[in-house]
């Protein structure tokens, strides 16, 4: 029986750094961590318990793994930009933590498209306009950004 349990541990740890291995992003990292974490804190019934319960949760909030229908969306997405702002063209560097809304300036930037940007920062805009009086608390930020990356990802290969 223990080496049945210690084969149980194994092989569902190793499913779980599968999942960890193939996560895009952080909120990615943060599910397949949780989902190892959970084995290491329940066994490997809290692995096979916890995980469906993990993914479901992570993808009802926008969460996603790179497979190629991700990379389709995001490139759907930049067509869309482009078709809305024509005359922007060429790429900019975008702060994944806007800088109007207390993002450092040397923060971490990504190189995407500037029709995308623009749509990207008008859907912050929509979220958080200009000139409110105050910045928003960190909750509210990362609120802001859930919801903006949600509608808008950020390219899948990017690493944040």
């Amino acid at each position: 029986p223990a080496e049945a349990a210690d084969g149980a541990e194994t092989g569902l740890a190793g499913a779980a750094e599968n999942v960890a291995a193939v996560a895009s992003t952080a909120a990615d990292n943060a599910v397949a961590n949780g989902i190892i974490q959970a084995g290491e804190q329940a066994g490997a019934e809290g692995v096979v318990n916890a995980a469906p319960l993990a993914v479901a949760a992570w993808e009802s909030e926008g969460g996603a793994l790179i497979a190629e229908s991700e990379t389709a969306s995001y490139e759907n997405l930049v067509q869309q930009a482009q078709e809305s702002y024509p005359n922007k063209i060429g790429t900019e560097f975008h702060h994944i933590t806007p800088r109007y809304l207390n993002g450092a300036a040397n923060g971490p930037t990504v190189e995407i498209p500037s029709a995308y940007h623009q749509q990207i920062t008008n859907a912050f805009r929509r979220e958080w306009p200009y000139g409110t009086g105050r910045m928003p608390s960190p909750e509210e930020l990362q609120t802001i950004m859930t919801k903006v990356y949600s509608q808008y990802p950020l390219p899948p290969w990017t690493k944040y």
